[in-house]
Order: C-alpha cells, then structure tokens, then sequence
C-alpha cells in the first residue's frame, strides 16, 4: 500500500508591495500555474482516494464472505489487497473458533486468484486458486473432549465450483489434552507440501509429503468429499516412532488405535490383559513400568463413504523396538515383524521377539470383537516360545487357568514351548491352548510335597488331536537330592475345571531333613515325631478336579528299607526299619512295618489321621525276644509318669515278647498302651519288696492310663515257686499293686527275705522265729504315695506249715496245717490282723502231739490274740467259762481228749504272753505212751486247766496256776508212783492203784509248784506237795496213812493192829528226775503237810476228788503297764 503524503502551505502574511505589470503578470502566471498545480493535486487525491476505496471495499467484502461462510467463527486478518497480477492478497489471516483462544489456522499470507470481472461488475467472489505459503494448522481437543473444529458450520447456498488449493511449507500442530495427561500432548509436523486438486463439485484429491522428528518422513494421497464429508486416504510413513504417547494421542484420532491403547492401559491398571486375568491384583510388581518403543514403516488407509464409522487399516512393519509392561514377564526387545491392524481386528505376520536368551514367535489373527475377522480368516494366536525362563515373578503374567498348577508346582527353569490363544465363547475371556512345551534344567517344588527336584527335563504334549476336550501328557525326568525320579500324568481341560493327574517315583529316594522340610507343616510334625532316616522308594499321586475340589489330592506310597525310627514320644529306636506307607490326602497307613532294636525283633503298623486342628499318630508294635534294657527305660520315661511307674516298681529284667499300642495326638501327652507283654525267664526286684523274683513267665497287660493286669505270673527265689495274677493301678494320688492270686511254695523266710520285708512284718514273722519254708496263697493289696515315703498293705492269705516250728511264747515244733488271716500293714507300719484262723493238723507242743487245731486269731495295735479275746477281759471265772463257745476258742485234740486254748501275746520287744488252756477228757494211757512208757498199766481220764504268763526273753519269768483231775485212774505204773509203791514194800490190791487223782500247781522260778496233790484210792490216799522243774528234776513230798486191811506181811498186821490205837503216817520223799525218780520213806509227817490231817482222817474211800473250777486268773498288769516284769501268783 502507497503511503500518503501530506502537503502543508504556511499562510505568512507578506508586506504589501509594489507591483509591476511585470510582476503582476509573473504573478498571475504564478497563480495559474498554482491553480492548475492545485487542480492536479486534486485530481491525483481522487485517483489515489478511489484506489483506497477499493482496497477498503476488497476487504470489506472478502470479511463479509468468510463472516458469512463461517459464522460461528472469529476471523480476523489485516488486509485484503490486490496485487500486480489482480490477485488478492490477505495479510495475518487467523480463524479461531468462539470456544477457543488459540487460532484453528493462521497464515501470514494467502494469494487468492479470483474472477476480476465478476468481482468488479457483480460484487461476487468466485475463487479460482488459493495458495497457502507456510501456514500454521491447529488441531486440537480439550480435556472435556472438543474439538477445535466442532461448532464451525458453513452456510448452505448455491454450490459453486472448489477451487484450486496449494499448501506449501505447511506446519500442522496436533495438540490432545486428557484430563490423566499432566500436560497436553503434541506432535507437529514440518514441511508439508500438497496440493488439493479439486475434482467434482465438492471433492478434492491430493497428494503430498512431510517430514516430522517422531513420525519421521511420510507420504500421503487420497480424495475428501467436503459436502458429505467422505475420504479416503493412504499413505506410508517411513521410520515411525511408536511409543506410549503416541498411542494415547493415536486414540485420541482413531477409535480403532483407541482399541488398542484401551487395552494397553486396561492391563496396566486392571491386571488382565486381553481376557489373561492375573492371580493376585495386588502383587503386580510395583518396580515394573508400562514402556513402548517400537521404529516402523507403516502403511495406512483410511476412508468414509456415507454415513458409517471411518475405515482404518495399518499395515506395520516393525523394524526394531522394546517392550515393558507389568503385564509382561520380561522386557522385550530386538522386535521384528509385521503388523496389519482394521476395524475388524489385527493380524499378527512372524513377529520375532527376543529377551535375552529367551526368544519368542508370534503370529495370528485377533479380532476386536467375537465374530469381526472375516469367515476365512480364523482367528487366534500361535505363540512359539523358546528358552523362557520361568522365575517367582512369573507368577504375575500367568492366566488364572495356569495359576493353580503354577503355585502348586513352584517351577522355576526353562521353557519351549508352542501354544495358542483362542477367544472364548461369549467374549468372556481368553483360552489358553498349549500344543507342546518342554522342559530344561528346571526345578520343581510341588506343595503338596515340597521337595525340590532339581534337573527336570521332560515334555508336555496335546494329545487330544486337537479335538474334543484338550488334554495333555506330562513325561518329566529329574533328580530329588540324588535321587533319579520321574513324573508322568496328565491335564485334562486345563483352565477351571481341569483334571490334574500326576504320578511321581523315585526309587533311591533319601528319607532326611531336606525331605522333612518338604512335607507341609502337619505331615512334618507327624514325620518328625517318628524321626524317620533311611532310604525309600516313593510312588506320589496328584490327582485334583478343580469342578469338584480345588485342593489337589495327594497319595503317596512309601516303601521304607534301610531306615532307622525313633519316636519322639517313645524313644526306642529301631534299625533296618521296613515298611509300606501310604497317605490318602487326609491319613498316613504304615503296614508291613519291620526291625530290629538290638537283638529285639519288632514289626507293626502305624496310622496318622487329622482330628481337628491336630494330628492323632497311633502305633501298634510286636517286639519278639525284647529286653528290658535301659533304652526302653529311657523311652517309657520319656512317655511319662504314667508309663514308667509300673517299671521302678518291679525293676524288670530279661526278654519279652510284646503287643505295644502308642497313641498320641500332636500337642497333648503320649498315651501308651500294651494289651500283650510275655515275660520270657526275667527277673523282678520290686521297689516295695526287693526279694529278688527269677526266671518270671507270665503276661502282662499295661493300659492306656498306666494300670497293669498280669496273669499266669511263674517265678522262682531259690526253691521257692511263686505263681500270681494281680493289677497296678496308677491313681491320682497314689498307686495300688493288687495280687488277686498269689500262690508261693516253699518259701524261705531267710535273712534275704525278711529284709524284702516292711519292718512290722519282718519284726512279726522275726518273733515266731519262722525258719522253716511255708507255702503261701490268696490275695495282697498294696498301696504306696508317689514320693515313696507311705506305704500300706492288705491281705487275706492262707499259709500252709509243713512240719513247721514257731515260738508263740513256748515252742511249738512240726506243725503241719495251715493259718487263714486278713491283715493290714498301716501307714505307720503297724501290722494288724482283724480276722484269723488257724487249721493246724498236728504240732508238738511241750513233747506232746496235738492235732486237729482250729480256732480264731487276730492280732491288733498292741497285742496277738489267738483264741477269744474275752478269755482276758473278765474277772469272774464262771463268766469266762460260761459266755464263751468254742468255736471262739482254740480247739486242738491231745492224748485224745479235747484241748481249749487261748493266748495273747503283747506286742512289745520281749513279747510277754498269756496262756490259758483247758483239756478235757485226755487219755492218761495216750499220755503214757506219749511219755515212751512204753504198754505201762497206766489210764485215766484227764480234765484241767492251766493259766500262763511269760515272755520270749527267760522261762524265769514264766508264771501261771492250773489244775489237773484225772478221774477214773489207773497210776500204779506211773514212774513215781510205781517207785514209791516198790519203797514201801508193798503193792496195791489191783493196777489201778489209785481211782482218782487231783493236783492244784502254781508255775513260777522254771517249776511246776504243787500246792496239794491227792491220789485217792478206796484202801490208801496219798496227799503231797512240792514241784517239778523245768528240767524234769523233782521235789515232792506225800504223807499217807497204811492201808487197814490185813495182808500176808507181819508188819501190816502190826500196823492194822496199831491203827485202830494211834494213827500211823509215813512221810515219802520223792527226788531225782521224772523220768528216773529217788523214793526215801520217813516215818511220821513233816509239819510242811500237816495241812493234810483232816484228809487222812478220812476214810479213803470216802474221799472225793475237788471240782476241777477254773483257777482264779492272773494278774495281767503286765500287759496293761509293761513295765512290770512278771505277773503276780496269787
């Protein structure tokens, strides 16, 4: 545009001067020519003016047109001109849209070519050619999703021909906003060159190039329908970058690239790609991030005919580029293949793709959609995976239908593998297909049975045809520690509802620590407590259907050899342990169970079954020729209390047989039972009476609680037999030994077993100095606290004496019969004995044989009683005598007649003692011949009684009083009396001498001392007194009075004659022994038995024997205050 100038004239006021014609004519030149200068100055102005006012109105109307062509949008521009060819020219022109501040386009300048000629004659703009020089395009979109472009409606009107647009040097600016994108996304493309050539009414054709740093160098051609707004354009851009924004900004443009991008992003937030759900959500790795970066060539083609969705397709050829994605195990990279991708879905061209030393091939054909990919397209994916390296973090990129195995197996290792992806039926995920894979160098760790097998190489192949329901055979080889094992099984529809089946083996499998650590935690404690080392061959099931139970099911079968065992509970180990072991998923089996403990040969069988939380382990042993050892002490005390209690009772020796039950479940105590234990020739020494018992046969039944039944028990102790059957029974506070049979023979009460004995009984059996062997049966009961410190005892007992000697306060020899008592040994040791009975055949008492004894006994606190106690409570003899029946007393036969008998025995250190006897109807001649008397003319009934003190310490504190009546009486060859008889010359008119007899005596000082003793005939009685001792020496006196009756001696006569004057009496002394008597016959009567006289006054024949009454009872102070020394004699 010309710039306008501006003339000023100064109008100065000049001083008038004179003028000259000559000056008036130069003046009036001068205003002339002024006045023409200024008409042309004028007519120039117009001509300038009217080229303004054209240039004024080109731009008026040109921002008429485009306000009217575009009236939603702001257009600006500077000027509009024409230039020296006509065409126009629009300076800074910017069209912006009413929502937006950024101009949609912006051109420093556009040459227009137009129809001059219309223009000036119509006022109407008929464009003809349009050039475009190095124009700025703005294409954007908000974060709310609008374009630039939307709103920017044109105006309908009379259509009119397009025209001619060349673009050169262009920039196209594409900028995407997203309201997760931190700032706008941008791409802009340099040195664009195209011209758009119209080719009907309302569509150009175009063709150009451009070159953009990421997008690299492209070319483009293809055709746009403006009125209907139809395309179709290719093009080819070389060295393309493709990468993350890239994708998010491609989405933005095409929905089929937003396909894509959604399901990029989708994996990256959701943790499922494309249908492959993850296992856990939330164990994606965190330190993995989502990079793309792929260099392609690509072909591209889009179009729109009518009123569909545009028509895409790419064709990529990818030159190189990288992967990350959390989706992904590994990072990929040195991509290679190609890529086509439409509407309808994309197909994959020998994509090579390489990790490492991991390689991998893809190929296929994935519809976006179920059923888009054309008929004879099949869709899927085939994936040929070489040398993949399987690691924990597999797990994460794993499919859910592979994640059972996965976490079961824990494989880790190498993978070759061949598989195919395939849609699932109703778009409801992806269907793994694995056609074959193999495995190298891989370690497996199943979690079922956790022991790492190392070195597994193998195959897994489809064997189905790839027709029915997919299955798949697994074939495996590998070593467990040093172990050679294999594994074989199949998958069959693997995904949720497969069938697992797996069989594993191995033959040299080594039972250790390592295969502990492999069983799960309840399997291991059970293991361990066995404490199992040894060799196996071991056969391991897998069996699991997801449909019906998604824990796999695992059996295994054990053949155990070479093996050691030793329980936890029961210590007792065993070698060269065999036995087969089977686990059905819940329970362990152990049978054919074998080996040794020393010489002890053992076998059983074994379960382990869950109960609850806990595991119940049960056991049942039987040990062959076992020996009571100090290893099976040892394992008994491990078990406890309960177990070893019986043991330190009977400290056992020898061999055993045995059926042992061991039942334990896991964090409770031990619990053993043996319902068979065969003593073989052991030995038993027990705590409670250590009387050593050898060569002990029997059973023996131990329960669960610790109590203990024996039967059938055979022993010996020298020559003592023992045979019993009893039980122990472990209480709560205390323990009980019960023999409910106990038969001993020929039992010796030596030192040996009287020091087995508790000190009362000892102290008991020490005081009837029992020496001789005694049989023994019935029933023993012992009870004893744990510490040991208390110990009681009952019985009830029959002891059998065979020609036996006791001392019950005099010596009773060769007893043979047998003594019945219930007794108690105390807490205190006090041995008491409520109820007694003897049945004694036959015993010597005093040299004299008495039989058939039977009466009660008992022996209290303080005292022995044999007999009735009431024999020592009364004062009164005839109450005694009356109130008591003999089946209360001792009763035994002697010289025939019938002996009662009492005693009490107290029970101090010297033991003093009462006895009060009676006999009655005894046979004087019995008695004679009892005396070696040989067939003396001697008989008699005899009945008395005998009361007698003493104590086992001297016979010179024997004491007692009695009473003797023999009546009728044959005594003239009785020793003293026959010696008499021959001392006083003469002989009585028959044998019997004497028809009665009577004696009162009094024991005292080792004698019998006689206070009266009267022979009583019908022609003579005789009266004395005196004593017999101890050691059968005697002192007698007797005082008579001759018979009155004539004779064939003078001097009877004599004395008959003399009689009838003053009375004539003899005094005879009797000394020596009894069995050897000295006879000296003195006239007259000592004064000793003068107490005699008013008896010889008598007639004798009408003397008459006193009441044998029971002597008047002793003084038993003694036995109320020990102290005393010996009872009195009254």
């Amino acid at each position: 545009m010309r710039p306008k100038r501006i003339q000023r004239q100064d109008s100065s006021g000049a001083v008038p001067q004179r003028r000259s014609w000559w000056r008036f004519g130069w003046e009036m030149l001068s205003g002339m020519l002024f006045a023409l200068l200024l008409l042309a100055v004028v007519g120039l102005s117009g001509l300038v003016w009217a080229w303004i006012q054209k240039d004024q109105f080109l731009t008026a109307e040109i921002r008429k047109a485009l306000q009217k062509q575009l009236p939603n949008a702001e257009v600006s521009f500077s000027s509009a001109e024409f230039d020296q060819r006509g065409r126009v020219v629009i300076s800074q022109l910017e069209i912006r849209s009413q929502a937006d501040h950024h101009p949609l386009l912006s051109v420093p300048g556009i040459r227009i070519t137009v129809d001059r000629e219309l223009l000036l004659a119509e006022q109407q703009v008929d464009v003809q050619l349009i050039e475009l020089n190095r124009p700025s395009i703005l294409v954007s979109r908000s974060a709310e999703g609008v374009w630039n472009w939307d709103g920017l409606s044109t105006e309908s009107g009379k259509d009119r021909p397009l025209p001619l647009i060349q673009i050169r040097d262009a920039q196209v600016t594409f900028q995407f906003e997203h309201p997760e994108f931190r700032r706008a996304v941008r791409a802009q493309v340099d040195a664009l060159d195209t011209d758009l050539v119209p080719t009907a009414l309302h569509r150009y054709r175009f063709s150009g190039d451009g070159q953009e740093q990421t997008l690299g160098e492209s070319r483009f051609a293809g055709e746009v329908d403006l009125a209907n707004r139809t395309w179709d354009v290719s093009g080819q851009i070389s060295g393309l970058r493709i990468d993350q924004p890239f994708l998010e900004a491609a989405a933005l443009i095409s929905p089929d690239a937003q396909k894509v991008v959604e399901r990029w992003q989708q994996s990256n937030a959701n943790p499922q790609t494309a249908g492959l759900e993850s296992a856990d959500p939330a164990a994606s790795p965190a330190h993995l991030h989502t990079s793309l970066e792929l260099f392609a060539d690509i072909q591209f083609h889009s179009s729109k005919t009518g009123t569909g969705d545009p028509a895409n397709s790419l064709f990529a050829q990818l030159v190189s580029g990288q992967i990350r994605h959390p989706d992904l195990p590994v990072a990929l990279d040195q991509i290679r293949g190609n890529i086509a991708l439409d509407g309808k879905g994309v197909r994959i061209d020998q994509i090579h793709i390489q990790s490492g030393r991991t390689t991998a091939r893809i190929s296929g054909a994935w519809g976006w959609k179920e059923h888009t990919l054309p008929v004879h397209v099949q869709e899927g994916i085939a994936v040929n995976l070489n040398s993949f390296v399987v690691t924990k973090e597999t797990r994460d990129f794993l499919p859910r239908s592979l994640l059972k195995i996965y976490d079961e197996l824990r494989p880790s290792g190498l993978i070759t593998a061949d598989f195919e992806m395939h849609r699932k039926p109703g778009n409801s995920g992806v269907d793994l297909s694995l056609n074959h894979a193999s495995v190298e160098d891989a370690t497996v760790q199943h979690i079922m049975f956790a022991y790492p097998v190392q070195g597994v190489s193998g195959t897994i192949r489809r064997i189905d045809g790839a027709s029915g329901i997919e299955t798949w055979d697994l074939n495996f080889q590998g070593l467990a520690g040093k172990c050679p094992v294999t594994a074989k099984g199949t998958v069959v529809d693997p995904g949720p509802n497969s069938q697992i089946k797996l069989v594993v083996e191995g033959n040299q499998f080594v039972i250790d620590d390592q295969f502990n650590r492999a069983l799960t935690p309840r399997q291991r404690e059970v293991v361990g407590h066995l404490d199992l080392q040894g060799e196996a061959s071991v056969v391991c099931q897998i069996e699991q259907k997801l449909q019906i139970d998604p824990e796999p099911q695992l059996r295994l079968k054990i053949d155990l050899r070479n093996s050691t065992m030793r329980v936890k509970s029961f210590p007792w180990q065993l070698r060269n342990v065999a036995a087969h072991v089977e686990f059905d998923g819940k329970s362990w089996q152990v049978t054919q169970a074998s080996g040794q403990h020393g010489e002890t040969q053992v076998r059983g069988t074994a379960s382990a079954s869950p109960v609850g939380r806990e595991w119940n382990l049960a056991l049942d042993v039987t040990a062959e020729n076992g020996r009571f050892d100090h290893d099976l002490y040892l394992a008994l005390e491990k078990v406890g209390d309960v177990a070893i209690r019986p043991w330190r009772l009977l400290n056992p020796s020898g061999t055993f047989g045995l059926n042992l039950k061991l039942d334990w479940t896991s964090g409770g105590p031990v619990a053993v039972e043996i319902p068979l234990l065969t003593l073989h020739n052991c030995e038993v020494t027990p705590q409670l009476m250590p009387w050593r018992l050898a060569g002990v046969n029997g059973t023996v039944n131990v329960g669960r609680d610790g109590s203990v039944a024996f039967e059938n028990i055979q022993a010996r102790h020298d020559d003592c037999h023992v045979e019993a059957s009893g039980s122990f029974l472990p209480l709560k506070d205390y323990w009980q030994l019960r023999f409910d049979e106990l038969d001993a023979d020929d039992l010796l009460p030596n030192s040996q077993f009287l020091a087995a004995l508790p000190d009362q009984v000892r102290d008991l059996i020490k005081s009837v100095h029992l020496q001789d062997p005694v049989s023994l049966s019935g029933q023993v009961e012992f009870k004893g606290n744990y510490p040991g410190d208390i110990l009681t005892a009952a019985w009830d007992m029959r002891v059998v004496l065979n020609q036996t000697d006791l001392l019950l306060g005099i010596d009773v020899n060769d007893i043979s019969g047998s003594i019945s008592c219930q007794g108690i040994l105390d807490r205190n040791g006090l041995v008491t004995i409520p109820t007694g009975k003897l049945s004694i055949d036959s015993c010597w008492v005093m040299g004299y044989h008495i039989t058939d004894i039977h009466g009660p006994f008992r022996a209290g606190e303080n005292s022995l009683i044999v007999g009735s106690p009431k024999m020592f409570e009364t004062e009164e003899t005839t109450e005694e005598w009356a109130t008591i029946s003999r089946e209360e007393r001792l009763t035994g036969r002697i010289f025939d007649g019938e002996l009662f008998l009492d005693l009490m025995v107290q029970r101090t250190a010297n033991q003093p003692y009462l006895l009060r006897t009676t006999l009655s109807r005894a046979s004087l001649e019995q008695w004679a011949i009892q005396s070696n008397y040989g067939q003396a003319n001697i008989r008699g009934e005899v009945n008395g009684y005998l009361d007698l003190a003493g104590d086992n310490v001297s016979t010179r504190a024997t004491a007692g009083t009695g009473r003797l009546l023999i009546s009728p009486a044959a005594l003239y060859e009785v020793p003293i009396l026959f010696q008499m008889f021959q001392s006083l010359r003469f002989a009585p008119i028959d044998d019997t001498a004497f028809r009665h007899a009577y004696a009162e005596f009094r024991v005292m000082d080792e004698k019998f001392l006689f206070d009266e003793i009267g022979l009583l005939g019908d022609t003579m009685s005789l009266f004395g007194q005196g004593y017999i001792r101890f050691d059968r020496t005697i002192d007698l006196d007797f005082v008579y009075r001759p018979p009155r009756r004539g004779g064939i001696n003078l001097a009877s006569q004599v004395i008959s004659q003399l009689d009838n004057v003053i009375p004539v009496l003899f005094t005879v002394e009797v000394d020596g022994t009894v069995d050897v008597p000295h006879v000296v016959v003195k006239d007259g009567m000592r004064e000793t038995l003068r107490g005699f006289r008013r008896l010889l006054e008598q007639a004798p024949g009408n003397i008459r024997p006193p009441k044998i009454l029971p002597p008047r009872q002793l003084d038993f102070q003694q036995f109320r205050n020990p102290a005393v020394n010996s009872p009195s004699i009254p």
